[in-house]
């Protein structure tokens, strides 16, 4: 580890175990053995223990959370119940992040992912002290960790508001809605992060386009046409959805459907004479 860590040097036997594990799977290459080593040594360099705890929470914790005005769900990497000096509870919770951006000072000014852990577990722990709470979020490609705190309980209050508005506003949606606010339509932000038109996908001109390494682009997934399967009851409601072929059962009926893709890329009504809800 002393090696790994203060010498940046990796044991042959390491090395040699990534290219074994790679081959296997057809994932060899240069860039691929250098992003395993460097994880590696991210992994190493800091506590995923979460040493000193008080409880230990369960790996991949799963949460739901569901009022009459909210509901988010998704789950905690890793996380740990921590007891102050003065009595009080907290946590610490480590999220782990491949992404190839770091995140901006503003968006871990006011992070939504952290502020909706925290409001995971407060809501399963209510005499958690979310002041002294905090969420890391373990940058892999970069070995680097940002770590967000609460700066006062307005920002928590606020951030429930916020989340609240959403969710009134995702309950009332209609396609109109969608048009009226589609990424491609605000451009390159300026902050530089990744949003407005980079999620449709820049330069992707059709499905399945790879990049000179053999790797797929990235693009958003309802940007191009494609057909798909519904199982939908007698009075029409979608039971169940996939790209795949579905299974008949009983007192369902299967249907296959079209998406004409995304109205400001193909140049068509957004779901093609349907309503938006054959398409959630």
């Amino acid at each position: 580890v002393s090696k790994i860590l203060n010498n940046k040097k990796y044991p042959r036997s390491i090395k040699r175990l990534f290219e074994i594990k790679l081959k296997k799977h057809n994932l060899f290459t240069t860039d691929n053995l250098d992003k395993c080593l460097a994880y590696l040594k991210c992994y190493l360099s800091y506590d995923f223990w979460l040493l000193g705890h008080e409880k230990m929470l369960e790996p991949e914790l799963e949460f739901n959370i569901k009022t009459d005005k909210l509901s988010i769900k998704g789950f905690l990497d890793r996380s740990a119940l921590f007891r102050h000096e003065d009595g009080s509870l907290y946590v610490k919770i480590i999220d782990l992040k491949t992404q190839k951006q770091l995140f901006s000072e503003q968006e871990m000014a006011n992070s939504t992912q952290a502020l909706s852990y925290l409001l995971a577990v407060k809501t399963l722990y209510p005499e958690l002290d979310l002041l002294k709470s905090t969420v890391d979020f373990i940058m892999v490609a970069h070995n680097k960790k940002q770590t967000f705190q609460l700066k006062d309980m307005q920002q928590y209050y606020d951030f429930i508001a916020r989340m609240e508005n959403y969710q009134s506003k995702i309950d009332s949606f209609t396609e109109e809605n969608i048009k009226d606010n589609l990424a491609y339509n605000k451009g390159f932000l300026r902050d530089g992060t990744f949003g407005g038109i980079l999620m449709c996908g820049k330069g992707v001109t059709r499905p399945g386009e790879l990049k000179a390494d053999g790797t797929p682009k990235y693009y958003c997934p309802y940007k191009f046409p494609f057909s798909f399967y519904v199982l939908v009851d007698d009075k029409g409601k979608i039971i169940e959805r996939s790209n795949h072929k579905l299974e008949e059962k009983n007192g369902l009926t299967l249907e296959r459907r079209y998406f004409s893709g995304c109205c400001a890329h193909n140049d068509v009504p957004l779901s093609n004479g349907k309503t938006e809800e054959d398409f959630l």
